[in-house]
């Protein structure tokens, strides 16, 4: 699921029978979430698939460094600019 000020974040459902999102029903009113959205939910875009990551921890928050190289590549890709972080 995207966030749009966070970025992408991820969740993790356990079941001993197979999840199937697309046949879930909801039963409260929601502003943007609706039957078609849902099963997008648990969909990542190709370029989050299949990446080898470090656990962000407390005492090393990987996913800092992580957002900086996001941000950096995405600038370069705009303005052709190559910025460096330390």
């Amino acid at each position: 699921m995207d966030i749009p000020s966070f970025g992408p974040w991820g969740f993790v459902l356990a079941s001993e029978r197979a999840i199937d999102p697309a046949s879930w029903a909801i039963d409260v009113p929601t502003r943007f979430l609706n039957a078609e959205v849902l099963p997008a939910m648990f969909i990542l875009p190709k370029d989050f698939q299949g990446q080898t990551v470090e656990v962000n921890r407390l005492a090393r928050p990987i996913i800092v460094q992580y957002q900086l190289i996001s941000v950096g590549n995405y600038i370069k890709s705009r303005v052709g600019i190559a910025l460096l972080f330390f």
